[in-house]
């Protein structure tokens, strides 16, 4: 079993061109949990993986995500 962290955008509603802060803990190189999600989070999301999330945690509530 191989666990990996993958950040998918780490911008802030200041930084948008670095992307919308969300990030994907992975499992043998697929999704296994998907940590916040800002406004260009499910595009970045779907791009990388083809679907959308199952589901999303999130851990604060914030204007950019």
């Amino acid at each position: 079993m191989d666990w990996s962290l993958r950040f998918l955008g780490v911008g802030n509603a200041s930084a948008v061109e670095l992307g919308s802060p969300m990030s994907v803990i992975e499992r043998d190189g697929r999704p296994w949990l998907t940590i916040d999600c800002g406004g260009e989070g499910l595009t970045a999301f779907k791009a990388h993986y083809g679907h959308l999330p199952q589901a999303v945690f999130v851990t604060h509530v914030h204007l950019d995500h």
